[in-house]
């Protein structure tokens, strides 16, 4: 009764943070965007790499968040303009497909996985401007990713956070919170296979 209990007073975005802390710290330490010496071909196959994902999971997942009244913002098309500002096209690049992508196919899966990737905007907001300054670029000239559109970043994630609360109950978190993990084990694989993360070191 006691642990039935504890699981009902967690609530989805608790579950969500404690069920992915060491996957985020996974990907967060594969990437280098940072880096004093981050060179332009390197950003590059950042944008193109986070392009081949992102919009083949937007793909995936917009239509199945309108049917669940979960609101997205396409973020796609910025990496788009990033990528074609940059002299490379889009179109020419792959795209993750099949197993590549989490499963999103529940209801608790969509909010998991979206949960890493609406969450993802969050550090662009320290990112953003630290890319501007590296590269001598704005949201016009190659940063519209990571730079464009800063100040809407806080309001979507609170949407998105009253929204999750609203739609999970508490015996789907753990569905939830499964997606997430696959969604950021996902992310980072399809990043390294294409020479923008670093793979897992062996603990």
């Amino acid at each position: 009764m006691s642990d039935v209990k504890a699981e009902e007073q967690v609530s989805a975005l608790e579950a969500l943070r404690a069920g992915t802390s060491s996957n985020h710290a996974t990907l967060d330490a594969s990437l280098d965007l940072m880096r004093d010496d981050y060179r332009p071909e390197e950003y590059l196959r950042t944008l193109a790499a986070f392009y081949g994902f992102v919009a083949a999971w937007e793909a995936q997942v917009l239509p199945q968040a309108v049917e669940a009244g979960l609101s997205l913002q396409a973020q796609a098309g910025k990496l788009r303009q990033d990528l074609e500002a940059l002299g490379v096209d889009a179109d020419l690049l792959p795209l993750a497909s099949g197993d590549a992508l989490p499963d999103t196919h529940t209801r608790a899966g969509l909010y998991g996985s979206s949960y890493v990737m609406i969450g993802s905007r969050l550090g662009a907001r320290i990112i953003g401007p630290r890319l501007m300054k590296h590269f001598n670029i704005d949201e016009n000239s190659g940063c519209a990713y990571f730079g464009g559109d800063i100040e809407a970043t806080g309001p979507a994630w609170r949407l998105f956070r009253q929204q999750l609360e609203a739609a999970l109950q508490p015996h789907e978190h753990a569905v939830a919170v499964a997606a997430a993990r696959a969604t950021f084990s996902r992310f980072h694989q399809w990043l390294v296979s294409h020479g923008a993360a670093r793979a897992a070191q062996p603990v």
